[in-house]
């Protein structure tokens, strides 16, 4: 069975503040730490991905709905992730490790 790697030099970018948070050597779950904390002290919900790799996975909490980043329009997959979340009344997470 092969080791799972981390999304390193993934970056994900505050929609409200611009503030910066990268996956680096530390990996997901520090990354994670970071912007969760962002989120709970300042109320910035929206914290989008920049640069995102081909077959990124947003999955709803419940695992029913996702959408896959096909490696073309940014803007189109983040405005796609969003409308699922008001469709659905569900939030959306990025599945940060890759098989």
């Amino acid at each position: 069975m092969a080791k799972k790697k981390n999304i390193i030099g993934l970056t994900f970018k505050c929609e409200d503040c611009g503030q910066v948070f990268i996956i680096g050597k530390k990996g997901v779950d520090a990354a994670y730490e970071r912007v969760h904390k962002h989120m709970l002290e300042n109320g910035h919900m929206g914290i989008s991905p920049v640069n995102p790799p081909k077959g990124l996975t947003y999955k709803s909490l419940g695992g029913g709905v996702k959408a896959v980043y096909d490696g073309k329009d940014v803007d189109a997959f983040i405005s796609k992730v969003k409308s699922l979340c008001i469709q659905h009344g569900t939030h959306m997470v990025p599945q940060l490790k890759l098989a």
